[in-house]
């Protein structure tokens, strides 16, 4: 199961793509931590072929300190997994986003967790 995680955000083929944003209860396990069911929002982007699931974040530096350099992730819907994934490089993307956050032009351009099959030619 392919899944891409965007900031505090999941696309992945089997998320709905609702046509307007949405509030659902979910189920998410990061690591070996214990499962927690959270609300989060569900919606489609106009330019992903498949829905998204972005988590409420109490502030972007809570969102930042709780990044690890190789998390896994699992969402489940009903109890059904909708997106299973493990991103790497995450310390290098929070370093890049305090860089932005703090007005500094990004430095790495490299990191792409986008499979093979998804990009663009």
């Amino acid at each position: 199961m392919y899944g891409e995680v965007r900031n505090n955000a999941l696309a992945a083929e089997a998320i709905p793509s609702p046509t307007t944003v949405e509030t659902i209860t979910v189920t998410l396990t990061q690591n070996d931590e214990p499962p927690a069911t959270v609300k989060a929002f569900n919606y489609a982007m106009p330019n992903l072929p498949f829905g998204v699931i972005a988590f409420a974040v109490p502030t972007i530096d809570a969102a930042l300190a709780g990044m690890e350099d190789v998390q896994s992730f699992d969402v489940k819907i009903n109890g059904q997994s909708v997106a299973n994934t493990t991103w790497h490089s995450g310390l290098t993307v929070r370093d890049e986003f305090r860089k932005c956050l703090n007005g500094q032009p990004y430095s790495v351009t490299d990191i792409d967790i986008v499979p093979d099959r998804l990009q663009t030619p």
